[in-house]
């Protein structure tokens, strides 16, 4: 019994310890949050509470990569995507998949960011819903208009536009909508881009 209660109090020390994270980064306060999810980290580990800890590692890696230490926040996501993987927390790895995919991409890795990317979009088919699905192939047709792949680019976007369609989400049209008319005007083809920029006003 004094197990279990141990168990508990480390449990609820650490979700304290994640909490008070999560209150420095609304705060901006970077390095106090980053102290308290090292400590959630370190009680997690303590009790080998593999689901709290991929959480934790993920919350670690935001930290860096908003203070713009890419190589701490690649190991962070790298190592929660290994454990959600095992875990077949398939909502998990796509976030955070996804997570690595923007990251490499705002290094100008397109290569690496889209593999993480088709990472999280498969294990998103497998979720209820497809709002995730549709966010994932906004971001992977924003990948492709920043390498100036463009055809690639309108390929996924019209596959986010079905989706969202689909699920009558209105913020989620007007983004693959206004997508859809940047890689336009990127073309020169204005008068699509102003087809779509009207879209995006009447949703």
């Amino acid at each position: 019994n004094n197990l279990y209660k141990n168990i508990g109090e480390i449990r609820y020390i650490a979700l304290t310890a994640e909490n008070l994270g999560a209150f420095y980064r609304r705060q901006n306060d970077y390095q106090n949050s980053l102290k308290h999810y090292y400590r959630a980290y370190e009680f997690r580990q303590n009790i080998d509470n593999q689901d709290g800890i991929s959480n934790t590692l993920l919350n670690i890696g935001v930290i860096h990569q908003r203070l713009r230490q890419t190589e701490e926040s690649a190991d962070f996501y790298k190592q929660a995507l290994t454990i959600s993987i095992e875990k077949k927390d398939l909502s998990r790895s796509a976030i955070t998949a996804t997570q690595l995919g923007n990251l490499y991409a705002d290094q100008g890795d397109f290569e690496t960011g889209l593999e993480y990317m088709n990472q999280a979009l498969e294990a998103a088919e497998d979720l209820p819903g497809q709002h995730a699905r549709a966010t994932i192939l906004l971001n992977i047709s924003s990948m492709y208009k920043s390498a100036e792949s463009y055809q690639l680019a309108l390929d996924s976007n019209r596959k986010a536009l079905t989706l969202a369609a689909s699920l009558k989400n209105k913020s989620l049209t007007i983004w693959a909508q206004k997508n859809m008319a940047e890689i336009y005007s990127n073309l020169n083809d204005f008068q699509s881009a102003e087809g779509y920029l009207l879209k995006a006003l009447r949703s």
